[in-house]
C-alpha cells in the first residue's frame, strides 16, 4: 500500500511548504488547547477551517485527531469516535494504510477508555497488522511516525508493555527530524509515566518500598518532555517539573518538601493532569504519610473520597496506586512487615497481568487471523490477474461478467472484445519480447480510457475485454466507447497495431455465455470487414432477432 506526505507534489513547492509549515503549528496550537481547557472553542475552529481549506490527506487526519481529543476532553465521547472513523475512511481513501493505522489506534484509545477493552484490543489488532505488513517500509514514509507514535501510546494504554516497547524502538528509528515536535513529546510523556508505575508497583509489596533508580529515569523521561513542550511553545501539565519533583520528593527525598510542591498543582482540582492526577494525589498521600503529619492525612483523605471513586473505577496503575496509599492511611498496619496484605496485592496483580496476558494472546491470534487472511487475499488477487498485463484474466472477469449480466432491466452495460490485429505478424518480425511490450501498451490504453467502474480483462493471448457501465442519462453509446479505444491503442503504438472490436450491450438479464457469443460475432464481423473496425450489436429480448447497430 502507498503512504502519503503532508504536502502532494506542486509547481511551487516553497509555497507548499510553507502551507505545511503554518498547517502543522495549527495543529500543534489545537492540540495543546483541547487538552487545557479550551476543547470546545477548538472544535469549531477545526470544523470551520476545515470548511475552508483544502488540505492533504495526512494533515486533514491530523486535525481530526486534534479534534477527537477535544470531543473527548470535553465528554463527547461519541463524537469523537465518529471524527477517528473519519481519519480511517479518509486513509482508505488516499489507500494509506499510516493514516488509517492512526485513526484505529485513536479509535482504539477512545474504547478502551471507555468501558470497551475487547472492542479496543480488537482495533488495536488491526492496526498493528497494518504496522506488519508495512514494515520494511516506514522508514521511506512520512506518514507512519504519527502513526507508530500513536500506536505506541495505545499499547502502554492497553498495559501491553512487550508490544510498546517494540513499538518505541521503531519509533527511535527515525531520525529527530522526522517526526513532529509534539510526537516526540509524545514518546517521552508517555515513556515517563510507564517508568513511574513502574517505580510505584514495589511500594505495593513488601518491603513497601519505591524502586529509586527506576523513578530517576521516569523523572528524567519527564524533564525531556517539559523541554520538548518548551521548544515549541506549549505547556503541558503532566510535564510540569514541579509536578515531578513534587513526586520524587513525596517518596525518596524531603517529603516535607514533596507535599508542598504536590499541594498547589493538585487544590486547583487538576483535572488537566489525566492519570497524573492520580499518581499525584498517591504521591502527596504516601509523602504526608513519609512526614509523619498524621492529621493532614486524614483531613486529606477525608476531601479525596471523588477520588477514590474515580480511582476504583479506573483499573489503571495510577489508580491501584491511589487505593494502596488510601488503604494504607486509613490503615497504617497494612504496610507492617507482618501485614498479607502486601502478598494478597502481589497475587491480585499477578492474577490482573494473567488476565491482560490472556487478552493480549487473544489480540496476537486476531493478528496472524489478520495477516494470514491478507496473504491468502493478495494470492487470490494475484490469481485473478494476467501477470503480464496487471489487467484482470479470465478468472477475475468471469464472476464480475456473471454480475453484470444479471443486472435488472433498465441497467445498461456493455462487454467490449477487443483483438489484437496482426500481432503474430509483429511476434514473428520483432520476436515475442516486442509484442509482449505491445500488449502491455494496450492494457495500459484500455485501462486509460475506461472509467472508475469499468473492468479490463485479458482473456487470451491477444485478446482482450472491457467490461463498461452506462447510467440512464449517458451520452455516450457503447460503439464510441470502441471507436475510443481503437483510436488510442493506434495511438499509443505508433501505428503498428490495430484492434477489431465487438461490442454488445445489453439492457435487460441475460445468459453470460449467450452475451460473450453476441460479443464474440460482432467482434469477428469486424475483422471479416478488414480489421481495425468496431461492430456493435443490442442484445434482444427473448425471441427477438439481434439488433445491428453497425457493420
Amino acid at each position: 500500500m502507498r503512504t502519503r506526505g503532508l504536502v502532494q507534489d506542486s509547481d511551487d513547492e516553497a509555497h507548499g511548504r510553507e502551507s505545511e509549515a503554518l498547517w502543522i503549528a495549527t495543529y500543534t496550537d489545537w492540540l495543546q488547547r483541547a487538552q487545557t481547557g479550551d476543547h470546545s472553542r477548538v472544535v469549531v475552529e477545526i470544523e470551520q477551517r476545515q470548511g475552508q481549506v483544502s488540505v492533504p490527506p495526512h494533515t486533514q487526519a491530523l486535525w481530526n485527531y486534534a479534534k477527537s481529543i477535544a470531543l473527548f476532553v470535553g465528554r463527547r465521547t461519541r463524537e469523537a469516535l465518529v471524527t477517528v472513523e473519519e481519519i480511517i475512511a479518509a486513509g482508505r481513501m488516499a489507500d494509506d494504510d499510516a493514516l488509517v493505522a492512526l485513526g484505529l489506534a485513536a479509535q482504539a484509545r477512545l474504547l478502551n477508555r471507555t468501558g470497551s477493552p475487547l472492542e479496543a484490543l480488537y482495533s488495536y489488532g488491526q492496526a498493528e497488522s497494518l504496522l506488519r505488513r508495512n514494515v520494511n517500509d516506514i522508514e521511506d514514509s512520512l506518514t507512519w511516525p504519527g502513526a507508530l507514535v500513536e500506536l505506541f501510546a495505545c499499547a502502554l494504554d492497553l498495559d501491553s508493555r512487550e508490544r510498546a516497547d517494540n513499538l518505541l524502538k521503531l519509533c527511535r528509528r527515525f531520525p529527530e527530524e522526522r517526526l513532529l515536535a509534539v510526537e516526540r513529546l509524545a514518546i517521552a510523556h508517555n515513556t515517563a509515566e510507564v517508568r513511574l508505575w513502574d517505580a510505584l508497583r514495589t511500594a505495593r509489596v513488601p518491603p513497601f518500598s519505591v524502586n529509586a533508580a527506576v523513578l530517576e529515569e521516569a523523572v528524567a523521561a519527564a524533564g525531556e518532555a517539559n523541554r520538548l513542550a518548551e521548544k515549541i511553545g506549549i505547556v503541558v501539565a503532566q510535564a510540569d517539573p514541579l509536578l515531578w519533583q513534587g513526586i520524587w520528593h513525596a517518596w525518596c527525598g524531603d517529603p516535607r518538601l514533596g507535599v508542598s510542591l504536590l499541594d498547589p498543582i493538585l487544590e486547583d482540582g487538576a483535572q488537566h493532569l489525566d492519570t497524573m492526577r492520580l499518581t499525584g494525589a498517591a504521591s502527596r498521600l504516601h509523602g504526608l504519610r513519609r512526614a509523619g503529619q498524621q492529621d493532614r492525612l486524614r483531613e486529606v483523605a477525608e476531601r479525596e473520597s471523588h477520588i477514590a471513586a474515580e480511582a476504583a473505577r479506573s483499573r489503571s496503575p495510577a489508580g491501584v496506586a491511589y487505593l494502596w496509599e488510601r488503604a494504607v492511611t486509613e490503615h497504617p498496619e497494612l504496610g507492617g512487615s507482618g501485614s498479607q496484605l502486601g502478598h494478597l496485592l502481589r497475587l491480585w496483580e499477578q492474577r490482573d497481568r494473567e488476565r491482560v496476558q490472556f487478552a493480549h494472546d487473544l489480540l496476537e491470534l486476531r493478528i496472524t487471523h489478520d495477516d494470514l487472511e491478507s496473504k491468502r487475499q493478495e494470492l487470490d488477487d494475484l490469481a485473478r490477474r494476467d501477470p503480464l498485463t496487471g489487467v484482470l484474466n479470465r478468472r477475475g472477469l468471469d464472476p464480475l461478467l456473471r454480475a453484470s449480466a444479471r443486472l435488472p432491466i433498465g441497467e445498461t452495460a456493455a462487454l467490449l472484445l477487443i483483438d489484437v490485429d496482426r500481432l503474430k505478424e509483429v511476434n514473428d518480425s520483432r520476436g515475442h519480447l516486442a509484442g509482449d511490450e505491445y500488449l502491455q501498451t494496450v492494457a495500459r490504453a484500455l485501462t486509460g480510457e475506461s472509467r472508475q467502474d469499468d473492468v479490463v480483462a485479458r482473456i487470451g493471448g491477444d485478446e482482450f475485454v472491457v467490461l463498461a457501465y452506462l447510467s440512464p442519462n449517458a451520452t455516450e453509446q457503447p460503439q464510441a466507447i470502441g471507436e475510443r479505444i481503437r483510436t488510442r491503442i493506434a495511438h499509443n503504438t505508433g501505428g503498428a497495431l490495430s484492434v477489431s472490436v465487438g461490442v454488445a450491450t445489453r439492457t435487460q438479464p441475460v445468459n453470460p455465455r449467450e452475451w460473450t457469443a453476441a460479443a464474440d460475432r460482432s467482434m469477428y464481423e469486424s475483422k471479416r470487414i478488414g480489421g481495425n473496425k468496431v461492430h456493435a450489436v443490442m442484445l434482444p429480448a427473448a425471441g427477438e432477432p439481434e439488433a445491428q447497430i453497425s457493420g
